[in-house]
């Protein structure tokens, strides 16, 4: 017995519709990229800002939103690569980036309760040994201080020193 000449009608209709769906199928979701600045080791960021990202998943539908955790020198590399379409970093670098990339202003900011109030303003400390001689920011004029680096220097950096 010969095979037929022709494909059965129902296997015809199966193919065109895998062809018609396929398409759809392989097609990847737009990904939209939080770049998150690695303070901390990168599983504690990871853990730590996992619920923004689910928060964003949920306020942008149709979108796949990942986290890439990145030191500071490869946060410059993927903002000028495009890379990332949001950051969240420490108010200090976000200057320093407002400054270089043509980015946007600040869309959130993390408020932090002390006293049972909401604290506007950063903090900062310097210490100096016990007994020394510098009593006041005035008194750093000239002197050689360690800071973990300019991006970390906040207002001491417009102070002048």
């Amino acid at each position: 017995m010969r095979p037929p000449s022709h494909p059965p009608p129902l296997l015809i209709w199966f193919v065109l519709l895998v062809l018609l769906i396929l398409p759809a199928v392989t097609q990847a979701m737009p990904t939209t990229t939080l770049g998150v600045f690695a303070y901390r080791n990168p599983a504690t960021v990871e853990a730590r800002f996992t619920p923004v990202i689910e928060a964003m998943q949920w306020a942008l539908p149709g979108q796949d939103v990942r986290m890439e955790i990145l030191s500071l020198e490869a946060f410059d590399i993927a903002i000028a690569e495009g890379r990332v379409d949001f950051i969240l970093t420490n108010p200090r670098h976000f200057l320093a980036v407002r400054q270089d990339y043509a980015v946007s202003g600040a869309l959130a900011t993390l408020k932090h309760i002390q006293g049972g109030r909401y604290v506007s303003s950063l903090a900062g400390v310097i210490l100096v040994p016990e007994g020394s001689t510098f009593k006041g920011l005035e008194d750093l004029q000239g002197a050689d201080i360690g800071v973990p680096g300019k991006r970390f220097s906040g207002r001491l950096s417009d102070s002048g020193l």
